[in-house]
């Protein structure tokens, strides 16, 4: 069973925060950025990596790859 509370009083909620002072704000500021763009760039490597790993493995299990046409465009050692 839920149970309704009375809300905080709006002016409580928008100056709670406000105890931090301005250092202390842009240290969490400049932490969550870096955050961001760690976890953005580990994304952007796991894409990367994923899309290289699905072009090598078209390259070797695609059924529409014409092997005469392979060997005219590449050396016999590389096929092999």
């Amino acid at each position: 069973m839920s149970t309704v509370k009375e809300a905080c009083e709006p002016t409580n909620v928008i100056w709670e925060n406000r105890d931090f002072n301005k250092e202390v704000r842009w240290i969490k500021f400049v932490a969550v950025c870096i955050a961001v763009i760690f976890v953005l760039f580990l994304t952007f490597m796991a894409t990367v990596k994923a899309k290289s790993m699905t072009n090598d493995l078209i390259g070797k299990y695609d059924d529409s790859i014409n092997c005469n046409e392979m060997g005219h465009m590449y050396p016999p050692a590389t096929l092999s």
